[in-house]
């Protein structure tokens, strides 16, 4: 082995050896021998045990090279270079690449990421309270509530989640997951938290996960965790299957309604009944003909989620200056209720005849309070009881409007694209071809057999 960083020549030394330690033909003699001595030999006079393996920081596993706090760990497919720095009593350690350049190149962001970790770690108060899941969880619930680009509805949902995900552990481990420290829980536990939580709607197992990653990721970015215990927790797709059974609660305890309904299996969006545009304009009749005062504004208020596609919230804050006659378009609002209303979340709807021969019927009467274009503020009431009398498959609600807006456009050939812009998504269709590829694979059909090669 050549000479270089973290190598250790052997040293020759002559050594006197004792008269009475020799054989008898020997004791008269002074004889010199020369022995191979180790670094370790000249502090311990042993030799040390040449088959032992060198292992740890103490025994140079890992070789500092010139550039400070990157080091070097020798393995037989080759170098890996390891970053490894220690602040305010902490030691922090991590791979980086398994070539020179690179390593050094991605050391500087790591360095500033870790000095970033080790201040926020130090400034905290030592404490067994500020160490455990609760404490993190309750950080990340913190920064939710304080993020000015979320939705309130979005906040409640985070907070629903954390909740299922302590019943969940609960039920699993039979103690509290708040009071568990951070770094005692493993992948093994994580593991067998996701097999109970499977019964859940995918959905809602899904957002429970990413809730339970954020978690452990406040403790990664404050240096507590150097990896999560959830990083090979897997995201469950539509076509996956779920754990059958109640996992909520002690075996006989009874299901509250918003647990069952957790724990259902609904139909998929494939299976789902959207009305067609005869069977819509039947149950707004329905709705007109109740002999009660909300039930006219309401039958107008659920014309209006269905013609623009817009959602409940969306429909809400339409104003009579978001309409736009000369350029025969609509303004919507799409900031789902934030704080913050960007450029981006503003979207165009354009007004067919519908939708016009809608609005000039409701420029006609009072207007309601701060200029809004609707006089209520929902319609679920009257139109399930409209559905129900006219014996549809099933009862509507105002998201399902949305997604009939959508079904009509979808199944008469407009681009995916175009709808997915229409109902305000960002994602150009990806979305809207999970839900509705069906359809759209029906509408190849037709023009498959229509095209003549």
């Amino acid at each position: 082995m050549a000479e270089g960083v973290g190598f250790e020549p052997t040293v020759r030394l002559p050594v006197r050896l004792i008269s009475s330690q020799l054989p008898t033909a020997l004791a008269p003699l002074e004889t010199k021998a020369t022995v191979d001595l180790t670094h370790q030999s000249l502090h311990t006079g042993q030799v040390p045990d040449k088959k032992k393996k060198p292992s740890g920081w103490a025994h140079n596993a890992f070789e500092p090279t010139a550039v400070p706090c990157l080091y070097r760990r020798r393995g037989k497919r080759g170098d890996v270079y390891y970053g490894r720095v220690k602040r305010h009593g902490r030691i922090y350690l991590t791979m980086l690449s398994d070539d020179f350049e690179m390593a050094k190149r991605a050391l500087r962001k790591w360095l500033g990421d870790t000095e970033s970790k080790a201040a926020t770690a130090a400034a905290q108060p030592d404490g067994k309270a500020l160490s455990t899941w609760g404490h993190f969880k309750d950080r990340w619930l913190r920064g939710t509530d304080l993020e000015l680009t979320l939705a309130p509805r979005t906040k409640e949902y985070r907070h629903a989640s954390i909740a299922r995900i302590i019943k969940v552990w609960g039920t699993a481990f039979n103690d509290s997951l708040e009071e568990r420290k951070i770094t005692a829980i493993t992948q093994e536990q994580c593991q067998t938290w996701a097999h109970f939580a499977a019964g859940y709607a995918v959905q809602t197992y899904n957002n429970m996960l990413g809730a339970l990653r954020a978690v452990f990721q406040e403790a990664l970015d404050t240096g507590h965790l150097l990896v999560s215990p959830a990083r090979k927790l897997k995201r469950l797709g539509k076509s996956m299957p779920r754990v059958h059974g109640a996992i909520i609660g002690e075996p006989g305890e009874p299901l509250t309604k918003a647990e069952q309904q957790d724990l259902a299996f609904p139909d998929t969006e494939e299976e789902r009944w959207y009305p067609s545009p005869e069977e819509f304009r039947s149950v707004v009749a329905q709705m007109r003909s109740y002999q009660f005062g909300p039930c006219q504004a309401a039958s107008e208020f659920a014309e209006l989620l269905c013609y623009t596609g817009c959602r409940l919230s969306e429909a809400n804050r339409l104003r009579w200056s978001d309409v736009d006659w000369k350029s025969n378009r609509l303004r919507v609002n799409g900031a789902k209720g934030r704080a913050v209303s960007t450029e981006s979340s503003i979207r165009f709807v354009p007004i067919s005849k519908r939708l016009a021969d809608l609005l000039k019927r409701m420029e006609k009467l009072p207007k309601a309070e701060m200029d809004r274009v609707a006089r209520v503020k929902e319609c679920r009431g009257t139109m399930q009881r409209a559905c129900v009398d006219l014996k549809l498959p099933r009862k509507l609600d105002h998201h399902d409007l949305r997604h009939t807006f959508a079904t009509w456009y979808v199944t008469r050939g407009m681009p995916v694209p175009l709808v997915a812009d229409l109902l305000g998504h960002k994602d150009g269709g990806a979305l809207l071809l999970k839900v509705y590829r069906h359809k759209d694979e029906s509408i190849s059909q037709k023009w498959i057999k229509s095209v003549r090669l």
